[in-house]
């Protein structure tokens, strides 16, 4: 995706100059990730409902009491951090663009889950 992505930008300067530019392989909840984990495997998972700003004021929590830059801060809190905000949508700059720059559609969510779980999605 990431190299179609570049591909698609150097192709249409005209919209994409000197701004940020946001595309996506999916746009999808955890919830949908969770229904596909669960279609593909065929097992179901015990399910914690936390909110994203929970999920990042626990991840800020850790990371003040976690040595600076050790491996229980980047695994720890910082993920926890990380994983609030880009559930959230923080991390967003603006719409998702696909459509303009042309990109193809989006693979299925359950193919590139399987990919992942037997290690054959690069």
């Amino acid at each position: 995706m990431v190299g179609r992505a570049v591909v698609a930008v150097l192709k249409h300067p005209d919209i994409t100059v000197n701004r940020y530019v946001e595309v996506a392989a999916f746009e999808v909840s955890q919830k949908e990730i969770l229904a596909s984990l669960e279609k593909v495997t065929g097992k179901t998972s015990k399910v914690e409902e936390v909110s994203s700003a929970e999920k990042r004021q626990i991840g800020e929590e850790k990371m003040a009491r976690e040595p600076k830059g050790s491996k229980d801060m980047l695994n720890g809190g910082f993920k926890d951090l990380l994983q609030g905000t880009v559930f959230a949508g923080l991390d967003k700059h603006g719409p998702i663009e696909n459509r303009q720059l042309e990109l193809p559609e989006c693979e299925s969510l359950d193919e590139v889950t399987a990919k992942v779980l037997n290690g054959t999605y690069c």
